[in-house]
């Protein structure tokens, strides 16, 4: 029920900016667990650069909690506008580790962990022995899931491998976890 009046006051605030939209389809909205990602038809000729730059007063607009994140959907014609979900939903971990069950044994240079789901609710995975990404780090204030994230990456690789595929060392200086 506030896909439908959001996708209006969306569109109003874009023309009080004078960007022209075409259209911002509910049916198109995607629900994923946290965010509600609205796709965004631009007029023709309309500049995308000139609609991100408005992102706070547009935020001001809808009197969101936080700048919507905005950007180009590749592959498409839309841009799109994250807002928060309003009631946000947790990603739990155990129904998505079948899938990385599924290529265990494979290939053991393959070091796929589950990192969340996308605005659209697919699983995201991360190769950690991918060369684009051999390294990471894991940041954040207090509370804020870093423990529970590297605990997701461990299970994840449990997931994946057998266990003489695998080794893993584990430090933990402040010996807290």
């Amino acid at each position: 029920k506030q896909i439908e009046p959001m996708c209006e006051k969306i569109k109003a605030a874009w023309q009080d900016f004078s960007v022209r939209v075409v259209d911002i389809d509910p049916a198109n909205v995607e629900i994923g667990p946290s965010v509600l990602r609205y796709k965004i038809e631009l007029a023709p000729g309309e500049d995308a650069l000139k609609l991100r730059k408005q992102a706070e007063n547009i935020a001001r607009q809808l009197a969101a909690k936080s700048v919507p994140i905005m950007g180009f959907l590749p592959g498409t014609h839309f841009e799109y506008l994250d807002l928060p979900r309003p009631d946000r939903q947790d990603v739990m971990l155990e129904p998505l580790l079948p899938q990385l069950t599924a290529t265990r044994g494979k290939n053991i240079n393959q070091l796929n962990i589950q990192v969340g789901v996308d605005p659209s609710g697919r699983a995201e995975v991360l190769d950690l022995g991918d060369d684009k990404a051999p390294h990471i780090l894991v940041a954040g204030g207090t509370g804020s899931g870093k423990t529970i994230f590297l605990y997701s990456v461990v299970l994840s690789l449990v997931a994946a491998h057998k266990s003489n595929t695998l080794e893993l060392v584990i430090i933990d200086p402040k010996q807290t976890d």
